[in-house]
């Protein structure tokens, strides 16, 4: 993510606050020449996933999605606008008309998902807009000022049975109203690609810049990039950045006869039309009735 940051954006500025749990002093020191390649700056900060211990993760998520809540907390006070990015995206352009987006009212400034519809769920108001959290150009002042932190937490911890997207459905239901919507193209997602899409509301005009010329890619899902059965269209932008770094040789860890076969399914799949969804079952299918292999997720 770094690089494509830097390469996109070599006329800004940028002071990287890098949240972590577990960076030994190699991997530090990997990022710091990088940062310092560019000439840009980085402090880190790091977080005991203790606090978060009783929160819910799964297999691709872990507990460092909690610590954006704790962002106004961890950074110096003196700062009141900061833009937060997940790990899994690329930067594609210069971020500087986003980051000039004026939040002055807002708590933040996010990307919808405008697939949800469990609005009961989450006690939130039919019709209202539910955000992706995986980039977030936050106002610091008001956060602090009104203890959003506090009020996640609190929601997360009072209404364990509701989560079902971590801290993403904690920040929705206590700021629903209370942030400003941005064009798609600052957070292209991977069901942007799917044809459930087409049925939702979302603005078509919208949508097709986002899908043709993304600002930011974020590689929402389970499956990443950085993984040999992932079609995403995008991947090559993925490993376009990736060759600029010291990982320039990475190989694919989980490539194998069964996914070799597996990958071939899914192509079989997506040449006579079929979703994601409808592969997903094909697949787990193929697996037991064929393979007789572990589930695949």
């Amino acid at each position: 993510m770094l690089v494509s940051l830097f390469e996109n954006n070599g006329q800004n500025q940028i002071l990287i606050y890098l949240i972590f749990d577990d960076l030994n002093q190699k991997e530090k020191e990997s990022i710091k020449y990088y940062v310092a390649k560019y000439e840009q700056n980085v402090i880190f900060i790091q977080i005991s996933p203790e606090r978060f211990q009783h929160f819910s993760i799964s297999e691709h998520i872990s507990f460092a999605t909690y610590f954006r809540i704790l962002i106004p907390e961890v950074i110096d006070s003196s700062i009141e606008k900061v833009l937060y990015l997940d790990t899994d995206i690329v930067v594609a352009q210069n971020i500087m008309e986003l980051w000039n987006v004026d939040i002055t009212n807002y708590h933040f400034a996010a990307i919808p998902e405008p697939t949800f519809n469990e609005h009961a769920r989450l006690d939130i108001p039919f019709g209202a807009k539910y955000f992706n959290a995986g980039i977030l150009l936050i106002n610091l002042k008001k956060w602090r000022e009104e203890k959003v932190s506090n009020q996640v937490l609190n929601f997360i911890d009072a209404n364990a049975e509701k989560i079902i997207f971590w801290d993403q459905d904690a920040l929705n239901a206590v700021l629903y109203n209370k942030w400003l919507a941005l064009p798609l193209k600052w957070n292209q997602q991977s069901v942007f690609f799917e044809k459930e899409i087409s049925n939702t509301r979302i603005d078509k005009t919208e949508l097709r810049e986002a899908i043709r010329n993304p600002s930011i890619i974020h590689f929402t899902g389970a499956s990443k990039p950085w993984e040999y059965i992932n079609f995403h269209p995008f991947k090559y932008k993925y490993f376009q950045y990736l060759k600029q770094t010291q990982w320039k040789t990475y190989t694919f860890r989980d490539k194998s006869l069964k996914n070799v076969l597996l990958k071939l399914v899914f192509k079989i799949m997506f040449m006579f039309g079929h979703s994601r969804n409808d592969t997903d079952k094909i697949i787990k299918s193929f697996k037991r009735n064929v393979l007789h292999i572990s589930e695949f997720s």
